[in-house]
């Protein structure tokens, strides 16, 4: 059996005692290279800003009631990290009988990289907002993830 990726990765990330904390399932391009897992993507959802940085209150003075109370804010800091868990999915093709299969990428180590990229545009392709994740060895014979191919 030949496999073609045909699809960009859908995370599920739990925080490291294994409760789930977010879901990105609108990935526009993904990789995963030596220890690192990148995955880009035109959306960033709030569950997932909600996990990866500080969320800070709504005040309650003048100045800081000019935005909209019904608001989110979360606070960007370059030395925060999170140490997480994820399984990927996507989908890749039989090259010879054209049948598909899910695939998932079980990552039990995992640290979100403390800065992610916002990119703003208003012409070309669109904006996008970027994750990554070094992915540690989870065992003493230097593992890094598994990888199954659904039959």
């Amino acid at each position: 059996m030949n496999l073609a990726c045909r699809d960009g990765l859908e995370l599920f990330i739990f925080d490291e005692n294994g409760k789930f904390a977010a879901h990105v399932d609108y990935s526009k391009y993904s990789k995963i290279e030596d220890n690192k897992l990148v995955v880009g993507s035109q959306l960033v959802g709030e569950d997932f800003l909600a996990f990866a940085h500080k969320t800070e209150m709504n005040k309650k003075s003048d100045y800081d009631s000019f935005f909209d109370e019904d608001q989110s804010t979360f606070v960007v800091n370059k030395n925060n990290t999170k140490k997480c868990k994820i399984i990927a999915k996507s989908t890749m093709v039989d090259d010879q009988k054209c049948e598909t299969h899910d695939v998932f990428y079980e990552i039990p180590d995992a640290k979100l990289e403390s800065g992610q990229t916002f990119e703003h545009s208003y012409v070309g392709e669109s904006a996008r907002y970027v994750y990554r994740f070094y992915i540690n060895t989870y065992n003493e014979q230097g593992d890094l993830y598994k990888l199954r191919i659904m039959k």
